[in-house]
């Protein structure tokens, strides 16, 4: 199953997917928290397609609900994959295909049940404030 949630781009076309292919769910609005939620943690990996980035608090989600993402190598993922570990954070360059969520599905394929929860401590607030502080100083 794939569930596409989020507002898209006007001009976005995605109608005639879901009758094209049952296996599809388009949620094609602002999805509430409790939805965010549910598809998060229904999912086995979460695909970020952002075209450009900086920083992203949808992966931070995801990955503080053990949830691996597969996102653009721009912006801040390179230095959170390096941070998280290969085993939660997926790298593609260029466009993203089908091909390459496939890679990534196969990868957790393999590795399932074999990854410890998700290693967020770099990221604690306590760290943050420490390391914000000194930048100021």
């Amino acid at each position: 199953m794939l569930i596409v949630a989020g507002k898209p781009d006007s001009g976005t076309e995605t109608d005639a997917w879901t009758t094209e292919r049952p296996y599809l769910r388009l949620l094609r609005r602002q999805v509430t928290p409790l939805e965010l939620s549910y598809c998060i943690c229904s999912a086995d990996l979460v695909v970020l397609p952002y075209k450009a980035i900086l920083h992203s608090g949808a992966a931070m989600l995801a990955l503080s609900l053990n949830r691996p993402v597969l996102a653009p190598g721009q912006g801040f993922f390179p230095e959170l994959c390096k941070t998280v570990g290969t085993e939660w954070c997926t790298l593609y360059s260029g466009d993203l295909t089908p091909r390459g969520v496939r890679d990534a599905l196969s990868v957790l394929d393999r590795r399932r049940g074999e990854i410890e929860p998700c290693n967020l401590s770099h990221f604690a607030w306590d760290k943050i404030a420490v390391a914000t502080k000194a930048f100021y100083e």
